[in-house]
């Protein structure tokens, strides 16, 4: 493995991709969304629950690789108690980490960075933020 390899598996997206596998679900959603991607398999599936203009609760159910698990569980920690607002420009941050390689001030937003040194990946990390971005777009 080489070194640009090994930061993308690096232990903390191990840590997460584990953490959102264990995710337990949202009863009663107010909204979700489901999403495929046709390149590899991976396939997310997001749930909130939303108290005025509050994310009071979300969560996720992937079946795929580490790099969309682990960016799962860390939209999931992020977006948790974020406005809708909030929660837009943290999506829009997301992006911008994952596929432009940005650096971000929060560390575990900031652990996707290294995605985008790798194309054939920044799909797999990107899903889960589509499709909570659905998600939020349906909870209007």
């Amino acid at each position: 493995m080489n070194q640009a390899t090994g930061d993308l598996y690096r232990e903390q997206i191990l840590e997460w991709a584990n953490s959102a596998k264990q995710m337990v679900m949202i009863k009663s959603p107010t909204a979700e969304a489901t999403k495929y991607n046709m390149a590899c398999g991976d396939t997310v599936r997001v749930l909130i629950k939303t108290s005025a203009d509050k994310i009071s609760d979300v969560s996720v159910a992937t079946s795929g690789c580490v790099i969309c698990s682990a960016s799962a569980g860390i939209m999931c920690h992020a977006l948790k108690g974020a406005s809708k607002k909030q929660a837009q420009n943290l999506i829009k941050q997301a992006t911008d980490v994952i596929t432009l390689g940005k650096n971000h001030a929060d560390d575990e937003m900031d652990l996707l960075s290294t995605v985008s040194q790798f194309p054939n990946r920044v799909r797999c990390a990107i899903l889960a933020w589509e499709a909570i971005d659905d998600v939020l777009r349906q909870d209007q």
